[in-house]
């Protein structure tokens, strides 16, 4: 988050304030990250595996999240990989998650099934897809869903009336 090539004004506000010319007043960082996901990294960072406990899935997407931001993804992929993604493998639901999970912790495959679940799914898009999910990938799949959901209405309109039963 803090790095010289990050976005995150945080990051913005703390490389202005390292310049006195500039006039900017020093940067105050405050976490508003969720206290249970950022005890979870904490365990991890100090290697206290006795301490983690079961995660649920919005643990799992509020610690991406705090990793995507605070660039933590190889600090905790070892962990990701042995208790994210076996549950992500077996996921029957909250594809939106699934995507921003698999986005953060570079699942390919997981990141596909998901994709397709919530594309092929009966769900408008957009709302299930998780707020976190940066806006690219989000578009990229709402459009993915709409040309499929248009290329089926016409060929449903394609049919001939008589085919079904009055």
């Amino acid at each position: 988050m803090f790095g010289p090539e990050s976005h995150f004004l945080e990051a913005i506000e703390l490389r202005r304030s390292k310049i006195p010319e500039l006039g900017y007043p020093p940067a105050v960082v405050a976490l508003n990250d969720d206290p249970d996901a950022l005890e979870y990294i904490f365990n991890v960072l100090h290697h206290r595996q006795e301490r983690l406990p079961e995660v649920d899935q919005p643990l799992m997407v509020a610690v991406a999240a705090i990793c995507d931001e605070y660039e933590l993804h190889s600090a905790l992929q070892p962990v990701a990989d042995r208790v994210f993604l076996p549950l992500g493998e077996i996921a029957s639901e909250g594809f939106g998650d699934w995507i921003f999970i698999a986005y953060v912790f570079g699942y390919e495959d997981l990141f596909a099934k998901a994709s397709r679940e919530l594309i092929l799914s009966n769900q408008e898009t957009i709302s299930t897809i998780n707020v976190y999910t940066p806006q690219k990938v989000t578009e990229t799949i709402t459009e993915k869903w709409t040309l499929i959901v248009s290329e089926l209405s016409h060929k449903l309109e394609s049919i001939p009336g008589n085919m079904y039963p009055q």
